[in-house]
């Protein structure tokens, strides 16, 4: 091999235009202590410079290591040294910096598992049900505005049940907003059980209130809020999502029927919501328990009907709250996640 070599390197130096190396090219060389050095090809490409070595002692951990010069670089440290050192952290190794504290009550922050049963004192006192309680925020999600805050005080004081917080955020934002399940979409909604919260496109409802009124936008943020009754009644599992994603139109539609029954909306506001959720819709049939699917027109507007019309049978026109949100999900939409919806 070694032969080969050198007779290509020779038969190079004959031909023109041949250069044993390219301009700028670097090799790596063996310095006198032992480090690591490197060396340039020249600008002509016929040799390479000298051999060019980091100087451990002069202050500049370059081209070195801990390992070759802890003078310039620092001793090296490691997990198990029994030394919490400068890189390491309770949650990279608690061998040597401790274990991470657990969520304690008093802390200010409300925490998983603590409720406001548990800790009143992080997570606020538990509210009667038909209290309004306004949704929070927090960065880098924005201040949420006076029209969510109002829808979120009509859902609570409904089903009896709230977010830990909400997130609004503007589509050109969502890159930069993260839940526990991951990072934000834009014009898009939804609901986070890693760390039981809501976030959502603000400027994705302004454009659905222009196109299909008001309650259409109210609608799309409900859907979220039916996927947070699915988390607080054990109904929220893994695997297919196209009975779930149903399951919580159809906890929409009831909502639909309690705020037209209190004087809310009219008719006009709800053919728009029909027609915003066939228009959601996917564009094709799915089979039941294809995952991601999260139904079509036909399939979506009838878990919308169902609940509707259900809920107006049930409700009466003074009803301030719901019955408990239980009775309100087996009553009315328990068939979808068990039976589906017939192919229309």
């Amino acid at each position: 091999m070694w032969r080969d070599l050198w007779i290509i390197a020779a038969s190079c130096v004959l031909l023109v235009g041949c250069t044993p190396c390219r301009p700028g090219e670097t090799l790596g060389c063996s310095c006198e202590d032992g480090s690591i050095g490197f060396q340039m090809c020249s600008a002509d490409g016929r040799s390479f410079d000298e051999c060019v070595c980091a100087s451990c002692g002069d202050g500049v951990c370059s081209g070195e290591t801990c390992s070759s010069c802890s003078r310039d670089c620092g001793a090296c440290t490691r997990c198990g040294d029994g030394v919490c050192s400068a890189g390491e952290s309770c949650s990279g190794c608690a061998t040597d910096c401790g274990s991470c504290p657990g969520p304690s009550c008093g802390d200010g922050v409300c925490s998983s598992p603590e409720t406001c049963a548990s800790c009143s004192g992080d997570c606020g006192p538990c509210a009667g049900r038909c209290a309004g309680r306004a949704p929070t925020s927090r960065t880098p999600c924005r201040t949420v505005d006076p029209f969510t805050v109002t829808v979120s005080e009509r859902l609570y004081s409904f089903w009896g049940t709230e977010p830990r917080f909400v997130c609004e955020y503007l589509s050109v934002e969502a890159s930069r907003v993260m839940t526990a399940c991951g990072q934000a979409l834009p014009r898009n909604a939804s609901y986070c059980p890693g760390d039981v919260s809501i976030s959502y496109d603000i400027d994705y409802l302004r454009e659905l209130q222009a196109q299909t009124g008001v309650f259409s936008a109210v609608a799309f943020y409900a859907h979220e809020w039916g996927h947070l009754n699915q988390h607080v009644a054990g109904l929220l599992g893994s695997g297919s999502t196209k009975p779930i994603e149903l399951h919580a139109d159809c906890q929409m539609g009831v909502f639909m029927a309690h705020e037209e029954l209190a004087g809310l909306l009219g008719g006009m506001d709800v053919m728009g919501t029909f027609q915003r959720f066939c228009v959601l819709g996917d564009p094709s049939a799915s089979p039941w328990f294809a995952p991601g699917a999260h139904g079509t027109c036909c399939e979506r507007t009838e878990a919308v009907r169902r609940g509707y019309t259900r809920a107006r049978s049930l409700l009466s026109t003074d009803a301030i709250c719901a019955p408990p949100l239980q009775v309100l999900l087996n009553d009315m939409c328990s068939d979808i996640l068990v039976g589906g919806i017939p192919v229309c």
